[in-house]
């Protein structure tokens, strides 16, 4: 087991602990695999629309994880992109959690699995979203996220 993620010091001995989580910028970000891969990312309260994009995958299996750390449901949309023009796409589905019919337990949302490059959350009340790299042009997406209005996955 890597040392690194034991924490030797805790009474539980061997107790695996997870990196850092990072909480990123009210900002529009370009994310790098050396400061925020294989992380909780943490998205706050934001201040408008933003947009984090994902490095192109340089090999399979780097892994980027976003949950909602906000106090209420956001006025604004968290944007997930590839930051290409579809030669890095995503595959794969996110559960959309309908918060304004509680009947409905929820609907899966996929992406073409060929060229989208955007995950739109429509104005979240929280989500836990997973990007992992297949290959150097796939991105495979899983999650949840919940909302009054659907999550979008597109070009």
């Amino acid at each position: 087991m890597r040392s690194d993620i034991l924490n030797e010091n805790s009474n539980n001995v061997g107790e695996l602990l997870l990196p850092r989580p990072v909480v990123l910028p009210d900002a529009d970000t370009s994310l790098s695999h050396a400061e925020h891969g294989n992380k909780t990312l943490i998205v706050p309260d934001l201040g408008g629309n933003r947009t984090f994009t994902l490095p192109a995958p340089t090999k399979p299996g780097q892994h980027f994880h976003f949950v909602y750390g906000g106090a209420a449901a956001d006025a604004s949309n968290a944007i997930f992109a590839t930051g290409t023009d579809n030669s890095v796409y995503m595959k794969g589905g996110i559960n959309w959690v309908n918060n304004n019919d509680t009947s409905d337990d929820g609907i899966g949302v996929w992406s073409d699995g060929n060229s989208n490059e955007l995950l739109t959350l429509v104005t979240p009340e929280t989500f836990d979203i997973h990007f992992i790299a297949y290959s150097t042009t796939v991105w495979y997406i899983w999650g949840w996220g919940a909302s009054v209005t659907i999550l979008t996955i597109g070009d």
